[in-house]
C-alpha cells in the first residue's frame, strides 16, 4: 500500500489551523501503528505469523479498590477507563465516594471482557471475596489497618 499523502487548499490551512493539527495527528498516528497503515492487527499477524485479533486497541476492563484516607473504608469498583474514574473519585465527582474522600488506589485487576470484570466486582463485594481481599493484601493492611476490621 503506497505511503499516504495529504494536501489541502492554502486557503483552509489559514482559516483553520486546528484543522491542520487534526490531519497531522492522523498521519502521526498512522504511522506510530504500523508501517503503509496496516495498524495494530497488522503488526500482531505480522509478529506472531498467524492472524491474532487485537480488539479496540487494547481496551480493558478494570475491578478496582480503593482506600479512603480520611475513615479508612474501603470501595470496590469497576470501569473501563480506570485513570478518568480515578480522577471522577478523586475530585469528588462521583456520588457514592465524594464525601468520604481523599481516596488512593491499592488494587486493580484487568480483564479483557466486560462480563468477567463485572462479575469480579459482584464477587469482591461479596463476603467471600472481602475474605479474598483481605488475603491477597495481608501485607499493606497489616502496615495500614482498616478502623473497625474484626481482630484475629
Amino acid at each position: 500500500m503506497p505511503a499516504m499523502a495529504v494536501t489541502l487548499p492554502v486557503q483552509v490551512v489559514r482559516d483553520k489551523p486546528k484543522l491542520l493539527d487534526q490531519v497531522r495527528d492522523v498521519i502521526r498516528r498512522k504511522s506510530l501503528f504500523g508501517a503503509h497503515g496496516r495498524g495494530v492487527c497488522g503488526l500482531a499477524r505480522k509478529a506472531s505469523g498467524h492472524a491474532l485479533k487485537i480488539r479496540r486497541f487494547f481496551l480493558m476492563h478494570y475491578v478496582y479498590v480503593l482506600r479512603s484516607t480520611s475513615d479508612g473504608g474501603l470501595y470496590i469498583g469497576y470501569s473501563a477507563n480506570l485513570r478518568k474514574r480515578f480522577q471522577q473519585h478523586a475530585q469528588g465527582d462521583s456520588f457514592a465516594t465524594s464525601y468520604r474522600g481523599p481516596w488512593k488506589l491499592i488494587y486493580y485487576e484487568a480483564y479483557t471482557e466486560q462480563p468477567d470484570a463485572l462479575g469480579r466486582e459482584r464477587y469482591l463485594k461479596s463476603g467471600g471475596g472481602r475474605r479474598f481481599l483481605q488475603l491477597q493484601l495481608a501485607h499493606y493492611l497489616k502496615k495500614n489497618p482498616i478502623c473497625g476490621a474484626p481482630r484475629e
